[in-house]
C-alpha cells in the first residue's frame, strides 16, 4: 500500500509535468537567465511572501540588505528552488511564474512563460510588445534609388 501511494504520486506528477525534468530542476535550468534579470527583487520578495512562496523571514532579509538586485535575486530564487527540492510540486512553480509576469518586465514574462512550457502548459508564444509608436512594415517607405551619374564617353 505504501509502495502504491508513491508510485501514483509519480504518475501524477508525469501527467501534469511531461517534461523529463520535475519542477525543481526545471527551474533551476533558468536560474541564471533569472538572477540576470530581476531588477526589483524587493517588490518580489513581497509578492513570494503574500503567495507564501517564502517565508516572512526570507522576505525581511532581501528587504533589509543592501547588496546587489542579483545577490537579492538569488536569495529569493534560492528559496523557491529549495521549496521545489523539497515539495517537488508543479502549481508551486506555477504559482511563481505567475508572480514573474506580473513583475512588470518583458524578460521574466518571457523566461516565466518557457518555464510553463517546460511544464507542459501551453501558453502563448512571445511576442514583443507593439508600442502606439511602432510603425507596421506597409509605413515603412523604401528608400529612393540611388541614381549614379552615366558616364558618357
Amino acid at each position: 500500500e505504501r509502495f502504491e501511494g508513491v508510485l501514483s504520486m509519480s504518475s501524477a506528477r508525469q501527467k501534469t509535468c511531461p517534461s523529463s525534468m520535475s519542477p525543481h530542476g526545471i527551474l533551476k535550468s533558468h536560474l541564471t537567465q533569472l538572477l540576470d534579470v530581476i531588477n526589483d527583487p524587493e517588490r518580489l520578495a513581497n509578492d513570494l511572501s503574500a503567495a507564501d512562496l517564502i517565508a516572512g523571514p526570507v522576505k525581511n532579509k532581501v528587504l533589509e540588505l543592501s547588496n546587489t538586485n542579483y545577490k537579492k535575486a538569488s536569495i529569493l530564487v534560492n528559496e523557491v528552488l529549495t521549496s521545489l527540492k523539497v515539495f517537488d510540486e508543479p502549481k508551486t512553480l506555477v504559482k511563481f511564474c505567475d508572480i514573474l509576469k506580473s513583475q512588470d518586465n518583458a524578460n521574466l514574462v518571457r523566461i516565466a512563460n518557457s518555464i510553463l512550457r517546460a511544464l507542459g502548459i501551453d501558453v502563448p508564444e512571445d511576442r514583443p510588445p507593439i508600442s502606439e509608436d511602432c510603425t507596421t512594415s506597409e509605413d515603412i517607405q523604401q528608400p529612393a534609388p540611388v541614381r549614379r551619374p552615366s558616364k558618357k564617353s
